[in-house]
């Protein structure tokens, strides 16, 4: 779980503070819950509770993560950044 959190945490480290720490969190939250099947439906949707957090496709089947800055202004990560951090995630569930 810590090697999982650290990966996150280095895949945002080049963002501003804030949106490393929401990425963190979620990362934990997913991690933590183990819901298999939650996992399976990506990149179809992902919507967290925590303020400023949507993982969707596009109809070209693009992944977006948008999460609020410290200003709260959306910020969009790269589709890169964030297949890494899904791909660590269910990894580490099936683990």
């Amino acid at each position: 779980m810590m090697n999982l959190i650290a990966d996150a945490t280095q895949l945002a480290d080049h963002y501003d503070a804030h949106v490393a720490q929401q990425i963190k969190q979620r990362v934990t939250e997913l991690a933590a819950a183990e819901n298999l099947a939650q996992l399976q439906q990506l990149p179809y949707a992902l919507q967290s509770t925590t303020s400023g957090f949507l993982l969707a496709c596009t109809k070209e089947v693009q992944l977006q993560f948008t999460c609020l800055n410290q200003n709260d202004t959306p910020t969009t990560l790269p589709v890169a950044a964030v297949k890494i951090i899904l791909v660590e995630v269910r990894t580490d569930a099936q683990a």
